[in-house]
């Protein structure tokens, strides 16, 4: 997105009207920016078709179409605007699918308004701003982020994708009838192996890697029993498991980390 020396329009899309009205009215402050507002997706196509933004701050919770879809249809029907996220969710998985998408910006409502201020501003001069909680989001520093699972055990894998579902260490014991402290030893152990410093780096990390490639979620299942390391087997025998079909119960049961975006 370039700088425009030019008045510099900006729309805002969030389903609260005081939210909205709160963003316009600091907006307008800014030297040379015009602000205006829309709560549905249906106000944003009309608005759109009649004039043009260099910038939209986007909600990602509207009442007629998931903030994810509107990024995409905005890219579509105006590509030269630039797209600011402003939303409350800062869950591993969002950050995750918002880090396919071609964005400026975003900032966690969270933030002081004077940090939205700040992120307006930045972009306004043509330069990306993503406040603390979004820093992974930076493309720069993407490269940083591992883009394959490393080599797990079929106990690591199951773990995994329940925590990439945002499942607790207890929810997690339950469901495959270990300990807590086993599962806690193979969160250790994924920790390690990923190099994440805790569970929530963990998971966006894993979240970040199946975003880029879905037939990851085919790894979480069990491979035919000839196939199964010697590693495996052992563990296996060792935690009393007898796998009963083919995936596992992570993916087969439960809603996976795309259901989960799609609901966001």
């Amino acid at each position: 997105m370039k700088p425009n020396k030019e008045t510099y329009r900006i729309l805002v899309i969030d389903d609260h009207p005081i939210v909205a009205e709160g963003i316009i009215a600091l907006a307008s402050q800014l030297e040379g920016v015009t602000c205006k507002g829309a709560t549905c997706a249906k106000d944003v196509e009309q608005l759109t078709l009649k004039e043009r933004f260099d910038l939209c701050i986007i909600d990602l919770e509207l009442p007629d179409m998931n903030g994810f879809q509107l990024i995409s249809h905005l890219h579509s029907q105006i590509p030269e605007c630039g797209i600011l996220i402003y939303t409350m969710h800062e869950e591993p998985w969002i950050i995750a699918k918002l880090s396919t998408l071609n964005i400026n910006g975003a900032v966690s409502k969270n933030a002081s308004t004077s940090e939205l201020r700040d992120a307006i501003s930045t972009l306004k001069n043509g330069t990306r701003y993503f406040s603390n909680v979004f820093s992974e989001l930076d493309k720069e520093k993407q490269n940083t982020l591992p883009h394959a699972l490393p080599e797990l055990s079929r106990r690591e894998k199951e773990v995994l994708a329940y925590l990439s579902q945002g499942l607790s260490t207890s929810e997690i014991s339950q469901l495959l009838f270990l300990s807590i402290n086993t599962i806690q030893t193979y969160r250790k152990r994924l920790m390690e192996k990923l190099e994440a410093k805790n569970v929530a780096e963990l998971v966006y990390k894993i979240s970040f890697i199946i975003s880029r490639n879905l037939n990851l979620i085919r790894k979480m299942c069990k491979p035919p029993a000839s196939q199964a390391s010697p590693s495996e087997k052992e563990e296996n025998q060792l935690s009393g498991y007898s796998p009963s079909s083919d995936c596992a119960p992570s993916v087969q049961n439960q809603p996976c980390i795309g259901s989960r975006l799609q609901q966001s």
